[in-house]
């Protein structure tokens, strides 16, 4: 800011006004963070050369969200203050048939994304014009298996033309049911408009696998490098799963027992294991945008 000459013992007279991005400007004061204010009015008392400073309050807007084809569930809106770090509200919206896929500027989808429950530096441009998120789904159909166990399989290769399992294929009017009469694993095929698809799914509830260490933080990538098990339980612990972890591994399941576990878009290469998770973990977010099949730890798993 530039200076400008005033008289002692006259008013300060006119002063410039500044712009802050997300900020609203308070006036001058002859402090940085006390000091009095310094109006148009104010009379000059000192007579030597001094500094005014600019006072700032920041700015707050409003986050609304939007269920974008939603059939149950409603949501307020969120306070945001420009510049400080905030989480968006987790999803209270759900869909019947479908997923929920996290946030995004767009109902489209083509804005800017954001995972559900996402930290933020709040800005207002990041949601953009409006101001409100959209939901994002993903159509799922839902497999039972005979022991109870609940899978639900991403949609996204156009239309289901069949299902089936190697032991035993029944389609019922509300759902899929793929079962084992036995022990071992269950290698289900579904065949879309223009693909088939095969998931190995293991139905005995005598597992054999790996349970790893409770303080292990991060799985290296190729840390499963040409394993085969039937499940790898990934401890609370670990906070990151890193690119190519289980590509080259023959693994049914991944069980996730933490929340916030983050999964590198390409940890489990072209693999399609079981993700057991929590509803609403990162772990969930993970088999949904990579079209893996998952299901809930509350879902009466045969583990």
């Amino acid at each position: 800011m530039n200076s400008r000459t005033v008289y002692l013992n006259e008013p300060y007279g006119q002063h410039p006004v500044p712009v802050l991005a997300g900020n609203t400007f308070e006036g001058w004061f002859t402090g940085a963070v006390s000091g009095e204010q310094v109006t148009e009015n104010t009379v000059v008392t000192n007579g030597t050369a001094h500094t005014l400073y600019a006072r700032w309050s920041a700015d707050s807007y409003q986050i609304s969200y939007n269920g974008n084809g939603a059939d149950a569930g409603s949501m307020g809106t969120d306070t945001f203050t420009y510049n400080t770090n905030a989480s968006l509200s987790l999803n209270q919206y759900s869909r019947t048939g479908f997923s929920f896929a996290g946030w995004n500027s767009k109902a489209d989808g083509t804005g800017t994304a954001f995972y559900d429950g996402a930290v933020l530096r709040g800005r207002p441009d990041q949601f953009g014009a409006t101001n409100i998120l959209y939901a994002q789904w993903i159509k799922m159909f839902d497999i039972t298996l005979l022991n109870g166990q609940s899978i639900r399989i991403p949609a996204t290769y156009g239309q289901v033309q069949s299902i089936e399992s190697s032991n035993e294929s029944i389609v019922s009017q509300y759902a899929y049911y793929i079962g084992a009469r036995r022990a071992g694993n269950c290698v289900v095929t579904v065949k879309f408009d223009n693909c088939t698809v095969r998931y190995s799914v293991c139905v005995t509830n005598e597992n054999t696998g790996f349970t790893l260490p409770d303080e292990l933080k991060e799985i290296e990538e190729e840390a499963f490098s040409g394993i085969h098990t039937c499940f790898v339980e990934i401890p609370e612990a670990v906070l990151h799963v890193r690119r190519n972890a289980f590509a080259s591994g023959d693994i049914d399941q991944i069980r996730v027992l933490s929340y916030d576990t983050v999964f590198d878009p390409e940890a489990v290469g072209t693999i399609k294991p079981l993700i057991i998770c929590y509803s609403g973990s990162k772990a969930e977010t993970f088999a949904i945008q990579q079209n893996l099949p998952y299901a809930y730890f509350d879902s009466s798993l045969g583990n």
